[in-house]
């Protein structure tokens, strides 16, 4: 492109954006200004996991992750201690830990993530 028409193409754009606008109505999922009919969301805990003190199966380092199994169980992931505790969706007593730290077979050598799989498994 030579440099003379850097300029029209500039204005022309500036131009295209502009008549791009909203027209002042507001966004859907938004309320206008002014507009005092907004719609409220209550949260409330419905139950806890965890403590700062007592059983080691209930006190966590670093979550990185808490998430459901097929099956309704909890899983949590917890960085520090390179595994998933296993709790119960009913009672959420503990049923277990997957893995542990280090670079074998059933070992984690840093886990940020996981999925629980629609077959009943596990991918970290």
């Amino acid at each position: 492109m030579r440099h003379g028409h850097h300029i029209p193409v500039a204005v022309a754009s500036a131009l295209l954006l502009m008549a791009c606008g909203d027209g002042g109505q507001p966004l859907p999922g938004t309320t206008a200004e002014g507009d005092s009919t907004t719609d409220t969301l209550l949260l409330s805990v419905v139950d806890t996991l965890g403590v700062e003190m007592g059983d080691s199966c209930y006190v966590f380092a670093s979550l990185m992750q808490v998430g459901h199994d097929v099956d309704g169980n909890i899983l949590v992931l917890d960085l520090v201690r390179s595994s998933i505790d296993l709790f119960s969706g009913l009672d959420l007593s503990h049923m277990g830990s997957i893995g542990r730290s280090g670079e074998g077979p059933g070992e984690y050598a840093f886990p940020l993530s996981f999925a629980a799989l629609s077959e009943g498994g596990l991918a970290v």
